[in-house]
């Protein structure tokens, strides 16, 4: 428990055997086919107060300083959640690193052609099959500026 590694135990199975046997491998890629039930959804009208978890934040100001260091391009993407609104007050801190250490960001978090959709959703922040192949053409554009802008790509 103290090494949070229960979080992964539900995968630890499956990834020892994706390296050890070659099963239709998708590199990484584990859709989802449900449909979100918004029937009984109810409105999130307000946020809970923001716990800043430092270890997390010094995990990804040290990515962020390793591939600057190697000069590896490196993008963070937001991908959209349903109705979620504007309100980003949860990534302010990883948003202040990335303004500091000017690191590009594709903010897709409230794109309303998928975020307005809730048959592209298995739930509120997960993009089922067919949300997660509308959100992948979204940002081909944005990706395709960042490499044509900077020959480090």
């Amino acid at each position: 428990m103290f090494s949070k590694m229960y979080q992964n135990t539900g995968r630890l199975l499956p990834d020892i055997a994706d390296n050890i046997i070659y099963r239709d491998n998708m590199k990484g890629y584990a859709p989802l086919y449900g449909k979100m039930d918004v029937s009984n959804r109810k409105v999130k009208t307000t946020h809970r107060p923001i716990e800043v978890d430092s270890i997390k934040l010094s995990y990804m100001q040290k990515v962020i300083e390793l591939c600057q260091d190697k000069e590896i391009p490196l993008v963070f993407m937001m991908s959209p959640w349903y109705q979620y609104g504007d309100d980003l007050v949860e990534y302010n801190p990883a948003l202040s690193l990335c303004e500091h250490f000017q690191v590009k960001i594709g903010n897709y978090h409230n794109e309303p052609i998928i975020s307005n959709n809730a048959l592209l959703f298995q739930d509120d922040c997960h993009l089922n099959n067919e949300g997660a192949i509308a959100y992948s053409s979204s940002i081909l554009p944005f990706i395709k500026e960042i490499v044509q802008e900077d020959s480090n790509y």
